[in-house]
């Protein structure tokens, strides 16, 4: 097992392969559990179930084999099957409390994300205040189009404060307060790997970096390693494998390679390290690129942001000051090649789709594209998305558009897919359409390289306002909607330009590359430039945020 580990940190694939397909002959069924976790963390998920399995037959009423093997068909949407093992882990342990949890996920596994927050408030209020779970709870509240923006910041600011409550925050720090010197920047991160949009919109900075006037070190608290992996530690100046040391170890190993400004790029996603921040590691310390919201952390002392995700009139939704990008805060600068699918034929019925999680589909997207699906008369919607692999959620969705007058046969449920094989299907995809309150932010840009027009909505909040962002650094203003009245008319406007549209994705790819959506040279000089600033504001001793 470790052997293939180290195999696969020096890029020997099929070496590796072997040594775990050796490491599972064992029979020892403590040992099979600890491989089959080892390996799902290398993305070998089907082959981790089958190691569980394995181990099951060995002892076939072992609950923390079943727990595992429900948390594994989780995380991989194979949601019949994680229910059948949590039926199993009901019969063996009533009262588990992880297997619960495993089961609240799975309402917003389904797309029902209201039933997902209000288990996840009833499990946090009866817990510790100072559990992961808090975190659950924050990002959830992002999806609930119940919520207003307001109440979703306060919501994260009232997580947020007994972590805040529970540590005392360092302040004494020796960095030269000099703003001409090389700077050192930090990041925190444990998503570099695959297809992660961490990943996806970090590694091309991290290549880009003027490491002559900035020293870049990475902090990697997550365990996936893959070549991406290693194209991020090539790129640093100092590489911490930080995923066992818990925040004081951390903070003290950050604090003592001297940061300036220390980088948050996970917000409440399942990687963070917000108790790092909480004890504060850097003089400066930001959050970036992995969470679409306030943080809720006031020891974070800038969001890095973009005048439309964080305009200053909503200076009162961030617990963060607000640090602009001039363009948008997301650059599309994609590493792997994406060939333009041929054009649609001239007498195929217009195509709008949707290739984002179930749980973005909320009950106003669902009515919302129901009245699209009305105002264009024989036009289809496709939607893709990991859940629709499951009968019960794709009937679920099909009674859903029913009950808004849409038959199932003007639907198109797609099962999941490489990425290859899903960017190719934007060949059957005329318009793709943005869901609300939370809009897609890597199936957008994707959905536009492909030469897809992106319809959205501008909502009250960052998460609600990426599309606006991207479209408006696209020069594309007239693809964004201030209400769903201006939503329909845009998609009744291009749905009669569809066929111009069907010939002219080289030309949207085209222009989309010659925009600011995708310099990336000059968004890396502006967001080293934000840095200077926002290092600046510390040395002057300025608190205004």
């Amino acid at each position: 097992m470790y052997l293939g580990e180290a195999l696969l940190r020096s890029d020997r694939i099929a070496a590796a392969e072997k040594a775990f397909s050796r490491a599972s002959l064992s029979s020892n069924p403590d040992f099979l559990v600890t491989l089959a976790q080892r390996v799902y963390t290398h993305n070998y998920w089907q082959e981790a179930i089958e190691v569980l399995r394995k181990a099951l037959t060995l002892r076939p009423d072992h609950v923390p084999t079943w727990l595992a093997l429900a948390r594994i068909q989780y995380e991989v949407y194979a949601l019949a099957d994680c229910r059948a093992a949590l039926a199993r882990l009901q019969a063996l342990s009533p009262e588990h409390s992880e297997a619960r949890l495993i089961e609240i996920g799975l309402h917003g596994r389904i797309g029902d994300a209201h039933a997902h927050l209000a288990a996840l408030e009833e499990t946090y209020a009866g817990g510790d205040p100072l559990s992961r779970l808090a975190s659950s709870v924050a990002m959830t509240a992002l999806y609930d189009d119940r919520l207003s923006a307001a109440e979703v910041a306060a919501l994260h600011r009232r997580l947020c404060a007994p972590i805040e409550a529970s540590v005392q925050e360092s302040t004494d720090f020796a960095n030269p307060r000099s703003t001409e010197r090389r700077l050192r920047i930090g990041y925190v991160t444990g998503d570099l790997h695959r297809q992660h949009p961490v990943n996806l919109f970090l590694l091309p900075v991290l290549l880009r970096h003027d490491r002559e006037r900035f020293a870049i070190c990475l902090y990697h608290t997550g365990s996936m390693y893959d070549g991406y992996t290693r194209l991020a530690h090539d790129a640093a100046d100092v590489w911490l494998e930080a995923v066992r040391l818990d925040d004081a170890s951390l903070q003290q190993a950050i604090v003592a390679d001297e940061i300036d400004l220390l980088i948050d790029l996970a917000g409440h996603t399942s990687s963070h390290r917000l108790g790092l921040f909480a004890l504060r590691a850097a003089p400066v310390q930001a959050t970036f690129l992995g969470y679409p919201h306030s943080t809720g952390l006031s020891r974070i002392d800038w969001l890095i942001g973009d005048t439309t995700v964080a305009p200053a009139g909503h200076a009162g939704l961030f617990s963060e000051g607000i640090a602009q990008l001039p363009g948008s805060v997301f650059c599309w600068a994609p590493v792997d090649h994406y060939p333009l699918p041929p054009p649609r034929p001239a007498d195929a019925p217009v195509v709008f789709a949707s290739f984002n999680n179930a749980i973005k589909l909320s009950p106003r997207t669902i009515a919302l594209w129901a009245a699209v699906l009305h105002a264009v008369p024989g036009a289809r919607l496709l939607l893709k998305a990991p859940s629709l692999q499951d009968a019960s959620v794709q009937a679920r969705f099909v009674e859903r558009f029913a009950a808004h007058g849409v038959p199932a046969d003007r639907l198109d449920l797609r099962r999941p897919s490489g990425l290859a094989e899903m960017m190719q299907q934007y060949g059957e995809v005329d318009f793709a359409l943005d869901p609300t309150p939370y809009n897609g932010g890597t199936t957008t840009f994707q959905a536009l390289w492909m030469g897809v027009p992106v319809i959205t909505l501008q909502g009250e909040n960052f998460v609600g306002r990426m599309g606006a962002s991207f479209l408006r650094t696209l020069g594309q203003p007239d693809w964004v909607a201030d209400d769903e009245a201006g939503y329909v008319a845009i998609a009744q406007r291009l749905a009669g330009e569809g066929q111009s549209w069907r010939v002219e994705r080289s030309a949207l790819r085209n222009r989309m590359a010659a925009s600011p959506l995708c310099d990336i040279e000059r968004y890396v000089r502006d967001l080293e430039a934000l840095y200077r600033r926002m290092w600046a504001a510390y040395c002057d001793g300025d608190r205004q945020r």
